[in-house]
């Protein structure tokens, strides 16, 4: 990726996601890839209100004179992209993702619902940050320091071993607000106490 190009992506993945609702952005001058289309679009100007694109047109494409023009120097957009496996649990990862162009993450749980801190964060303005699906604690039959999350779980710290466990363990992640249910019933290979088979 061009300094450039990756510049120019960080700055207005912050830009956008920081003024969703403050401002009308044009962005002039730039090539675009849509995503569905296998061609780029050249020279073509985005019109952008409210957090959303209102408009794509050409060039000659006039400008409102409520919008604030961004010269995007000939640089790609392209729509966001999705990150469905991660375990994004801090400020730093949260805006690293988003400078990288990713605006949606689905994550694969963390150990202290870090990810729905992040999520409401994000919704609440105070972060720049991609959109949060948070998956909360893994639902695993070993929650390891998982188990310090939240204090219903003491119970579970011999193992998730029955239906009431999994249940408690569902609900927790329910009541902590976890968007999706993530799941495992082995721990991972490459841990140094893990048959690989």
């Amino acid at each position: 990726m061009k300094p450039a190009f990756r510049s120019l992506a960080a700055s207005l993945a912050v830009l956008l996601a920081t003024n969703a609702d403050a401002e009308s952005i044009a962005l002039v001058n730039a090539n675009l890839f849509n995503g569905v289309d296998p061609a780029i679009r050249e020279n073509v100007t985005v019109l952008v209100r409210d957090g959303r694109i209102e408009r794509i047109g050409d060039a000659t494409t006039p400008v409102p004179e409520d919008y604030r023009a961004i010269d995007c120097e000939g640089n790609y957009l392209m729509p966001g992209l999705f990150d469905v496996h991660t375990h994004i649990d801090t400020l730093d990862r949260a805006r690293r993702a988003l400078e990288s162009g990713v605006t949606t993450v689905r994550t694969a749980s963390g150990t202290a619902f870090q990810d729905v801190g992040l999520r409401e964060l994000v919704r609440a303005g105070k972060l720049a940050g991609p959109d949060v699906i948070a998956a909360g604690l893994y639902v695993t039959p070993d929650l390891g320091d998982a188990i310090l999350a939240d204090p219903r779980l003491v119970g579970l710290a011999d193992g998730v071993d029955s239906d009431a466990d999994l249940r408690l363990l569902v609900n927790v992640n329910v009541d902590r607000g976890a968007d999706v249910i993530k799941t495992r019933g082995t721990q991972r290979a490459g841990l140094p106490d893990t048959d690989p088979r």
